[in-house]
């Protein structure tokens, strides 16, 4: 299921190894007899019609590329083991290569998935250059917040200084992030219980991307 640019990227790239892996557009079917992950690069809106539309034995094989909280809205679709993945990538244009979440502070790359098809989606971006880094559900969730959280402050801050890029928001108004930034990890840590690892957010580090 094809959605931004980005995510479109991701799926539709190449495999040169693993089980197959489906990403069709929104509207197709999915094959009730098929095998290996369902991709569904598509706008956190549309999931409820997909799913409800997915055969039962299949729904299994959704692999959710969303940002933002899902947690919620697995726990009452059943699908809380489902593999995840956090995508930090830039599409400029449809068409053009993505460049990959890869910044000093992180040369292993920031794109992380998990779960059942999580070894299976880094082997599709491998096959076209891009790295993910396969984590357990325990590492998810901190780097699931922290992807949130880099959103809704670079968002805000930029939207409300009329910053014409992220790097712009980032480095004009570094000391509005880094407040923003611990408040939103302080709060978080307490309501969800997760320990953070140091450098969370560290605002320099994702201005590129």
């Amino acid at each position: 299921m094809r959605g931004d640019k980005t995510s479109r990227a991701a799926s539709e790239g190449g495999v040169t190894r693993g089980p197959s892996q489906q990403a069709t557009a929104r509207g197709d079917s999915i094959d009730p007899d098929g095998e290996g992950p369902i991709l569904l690069a598509t706008r956190n809106d549309a999931l409820d019609e997909i799913i409800e539309k997915c055969p039962a034995n299949r729904r299994k094989d959704l692999v959710f590329l969303q940002n933002g909280y899902l947690d919620d809205f697995l726990e009452k679709k059943g699908l809380t083991q489902n593999s995840q993945v956090l995508l930090y990538l830039s599409v400029p244009a449809k068409g053009v290569a993505p460049t990959d979440g890869v910044t000093a502070f992180n040369p292993e790359g920031l794109t992380a998935s998990t779960g059942e098809w999580a070894q299976a989606f880094a082997d599709r971006l491998a096959s076209i250059n891009l790295k993910s880094n396969v984590v357990t559900s325990t590492d998810y969730r901190p780097a699931m917040f922290e992807k949130l959280m880099w959103i809704s402050t670079y968002m805000l801050v930029g939207a409300a200084n009329n910053c014409a890029t992220v790097g712009d928001a980032g480095n004009d108004h570094s000391d509005t992030i880094e407040s923003i930034v611990k408040e939103l990890v302080a709060a978080v840590s307490a309501k969800e219980g997760i320990t953070f690892p140091d450098g969370t957010l560290e605002p320099v580090s994702y201005t590129h991307l």
